[in-house]
């Protein structure tokens, strides 16, 4: 699932004056150092 996709169409969003936000996730949905790198890469 698009991170950013899902943030936008089931969270209405993110608040720009924040800071921080968590999202929580499966732990089968295993976050590691490449998937920041596409995080980042994507912004």
């Amino acid at each position: 699932m698009d991170v950013r996709q899902y943030i936008d169409d089931v969270l209405g969003g993110l608040d720009p004056d924040q800071k921080t936000t968590t999202i929580r996730m499966p732990w089968a949905n295993k976050i590691t150092v490449k998937t920041i790198d596409r995080f980042r890469l994507s912004e």
